[in-house]
């Protein structure tokens, strides 16, 4: 019994084994009859077989990756169904990473494969060996390789890859190695990234450019590019930066830091550098800003055993500004003039003071484009020396650094004994310079050498009629400006008898301002002092022939003088003629002027000014014939304003401007231009107020030529 028992049991055993091995026959994989939608994937033993097309893209998830092939899938089956194992074993074969497949898993997967923070994927792109680029816009590209660890990187729909590092506590963290070759940029708004670049180790916050393995910085919004503790702000174009310390082409700034010398130049545009307290170039406390302007190049030189050295290379037409301690130092090439201006960057609470920044001290030499020195008085090479009080001087080049530019006694440079020696003995030459121009007789100053040799620069400059009528020259305190001029608020002023008031900080304009005055004074002048001469002869005569001072007798002393009294009573009365016809200069210039004189400025001039110096709008800048508003007062201003942009050669002044390019000219513009302007300059030639070169300058370039009387 238990023999049969045990024989049915083994029957249903094999029973069910048949049973078992008849169904997974019956489901075995045959790419005819085999269900895409609800069979098992395992059971595919041939993948060549499969027929992608019939894989629903919800199920593509099933395939193993290495049996995916990438290229038999449907867009859907790709964007839609991958998985980022299958996509990150297809990686290198993906033509589009932001349009072929899902943009947030391939981003996971390639954070995951080079160990990157962050990805983000918003342009076509593709990798191929590890370098990931860009198929459209700017078509960057960056080798992920070669990338370090845990940095964050962006695609931008314009065809940009973008990379920071990412943040700790303690800020971003350290970047070993250089940077990958390629094209793409690096953005940090908050902390410095350390890396070497050419084997030297940098310090970059900000944005910057790599591109073909030249590096730029550029402008970003919410960033201020800094490279080493050297900070580019105002950007408007990309600066290519450079790690050698040698002059370059273009726009550039070139540091070394292992030589302690950093070098930039504007290019066609302008530059600004800005030395901030953690560079390891100057010592400074507070920020050092210099500005340089087209064509314009600055080299600044740390010394060991002397203070900073600042050379510039200004040609023609360049400047250089540089904020140093609580002023603005504005150099021009043109004169070489420099003018010192209060910088400030906050607006100190009620009853707190400003804050009190450092000035650098620092030696400064200015070259022309051929490297000649620029700055030099009656023939003497010069340099500029500024101390830690923000003093300067100006004294021969060839004095000892040793007894001028040393660190204890550049501290106070006026102090210094041989600076002040060389000082008194410059200012008594350059006075007497000065008293040998024109018709100068006296002149009144403090007896600073700087003050002597911009007044004798812009003095040389000065067209010969305007020199000649220049007799005195006071240079005093703002507020003994005020006193003399009787004005709270005024740059300069000017009356008979040639003599003119200057403030210690005055401009060459404001010289050849005020020489407009004297030489308008002095044509008004002229014509009493001709009558009288000419009038006191006639009346020498009239005694002398005992005939009474009467109309009738002064028609007979004609006839009884002799023949060189009649001569010499001649020409005395042509002159006093000539004369009186030339004093109908305010006549014809306020024909000219048509009437213009107060209707457009400013009904209330600002307060505590004696002149309206914007126009009723609250602009500035040329109209109604006039060079700004304040010459819109009178026709004395007029005058005097029209010729300020000739002191320092601005010639280009009238055509930049759009004021006398007549309708048919190609650069005519409606709404600048003005007949008055032009009139004006006839005028300012014929009374000689500027010479035929000045006027020749002005334009000849426009095609507009002139016969001079």
């Amino acid at each position: 019994m238990k023999q049969a028992i045990i024989l049915i049991v083994a029957l249903l055993a094999i029973s069910l084994m048949t049973g078992v091995l008849a169904e997974q026959h019956e489901q075995a994989f045959d790419p005819k009859t085999f269900d895409y939608n609800k069979a098992d994937y395992n059971l595919i033993t041939d993948w060549s077989v499969v027929d992608w097309t019939k894989i629903p893209y919800e199920r593509i998830k099933d395939v193993p990756p290495d049996k995916l092939v990438y290229e038999k899938l449907s867009w859907l089956q790709r964007y839609s169904g991958m998985t980022k194992e299958q996509i990150a074993a297809n990686l290198e074969k993906i033509e589009d990473l932001y349009h072929d497949v899902s943009p947030t898993e391939v981003q996971k997967v390639i954070e995951s494969k080079y160990d990157l923070s962050d990805v983000w994927i918003g342009g076509k792109a593709q990798i191929r060996d590890g370098i990931l680029h860009c198929a459209e816009g700017q078509q960057n590209s960056i080798d992920l390789n070669r990338l370090a660890k845990k940095m964050r990187i962006e695609v931008t729909p314009d065809g940009i890859i973008r990379i920071e590092p990412e943040f700790t506590l303690l800020g971003a963290r350290p970047y070993s190695g250089e940077f990958p070759p390629g094209s793409y940029e690096v953005v940090s708004e908050l902390y410095e990234i350390p890396f070497t670049l050419d084997g030297k180790e940098v310090r970059i916050m900000g944005a910057f450019r790599f591109s073909n393995g030249r590096l730029y910085a550029f402008k970003k919004e919410r960033t201020l590019p800094t490279i080493n503790g050297i900070a580019l702000p105002q950007l408007s174009e990309p600066v290519e930066i450079f790690l050698d310390g040698e002059a370059h082409e273009g726009r550039y700034l070139s540091i070394d830091e292992s030589n302690k010398r950093v070098r930039f130049g504007a290019g066609k545009d302008a530059i600004n550098v800005a030395f901030t307290e953690e560079n390891k170039f100057l010592d400074i406390t507070d920020p050092v800003l210099i500005s340089a302007t087209s064509g314009a190049e600055v080299l600044v030189q740390r010394r060991s055993d002397s203070i900073p050295l600042i050379t510039s290379t200004l040609p023609s037409d360049s400047t250089m500004d540089m904020v140093n301690g609580n002023n603005i130092y504005q150099f021009s090439a043109k004169t070489l003039t420099l003018q010192v201006n209060p910088y400030k960057t906050e607006n100190p609470e009620e009853g707190k003071p400003a804050k009190v920044r450092k000035p650098l001290p620092m030696t400064m030499l200015f070259n022309d484009e051929k490297g000649e020195n620029m700055l030099e008085t009656l023939g003497k090479k010069e340099k500029l020396i500024m101390d830690e009080q923000g003093n300067f001087v100006i004294i021969e080049e060839s004095m000892p650094a040793e007894t001028t530019e040393c660190f204890s006694c550049a501290r106070d440079i006026l102090a210094n004994s041989d600076v002040e020696q060389y000082n008194v003995l410059l200012y008594h030459r350059l006075g007497r310079e000065i008293l040998t121009l024109g018709n100068i007789g006296e002149l009144r100053t403090k007896g600073d050498p700087y003050i002597a040799r911009l007044l004798l620069s812009s003095l040389h400059d000065l067209p010969p009629e305007l020199l000649k009528s220049v007799r005195n020259i006071n240079v005093v305190s703002r507020e003994r400006l005020k006193e003399l001029c009787k004005s709270k608020n005024i740059d300069g002023c000017a009356s008979e008898g040639g003599i003119i008031y200057l403030p210690e900080d005055f401009s060459r304009e404001t010289v050849f301002h005020e020489a407009g005055h004297t030489r308008t004074l002095d044509l008004a002048q002229d014509v009493t002092r001709a009558e009288m001469e000419f009038k006191a002869y006639e009346l020498v005569l009239l005694r002398k022939y005992g005939e009474d001072i009467s109309a009738n007798s002064r028609e007979t002393v004609w006839t009884l003088a002799t023949e060189e009294e009649t001569q010499r009573l001649s020409a005395l009365q042509q002159k006093a003629e000539q004369e009186e016809q030339k004093d109908d200069l305010e006549e014809r210039w306020e024909t000219i002027a048509d009437d213009v004189y107060g209707t457009t400025l400013l009904k209330e001039p600002e307060e505590g000014r004696d002149y309206s110096t914007e126009w009723k709008d609250n602009t500035k800048g040329p109209r109604q014939g006039c060079i700004r508003a304040y010459g819109c007062n009178n026709y004395l201003e007029d005058i005097a304003t029209f010729v300020e942009p000739i002191a320092n050669g601005d010639h280009e002044f009238f055509t930049r401007e759009g004021l006398i390019m007549p309708p048919g000219h190609p650069l005519y513009d409606s709404a600048k231009y003005d007949p008055r302007y032009k009139q004006k300059l006839d005028l300012l030639l014929e009374y000689q107020f500027i010479t035929e070169e000045d006027y020749r300058k002005i334009l000849q370039p426009l095609g507009l030529g002139y016969q001079p009387k």
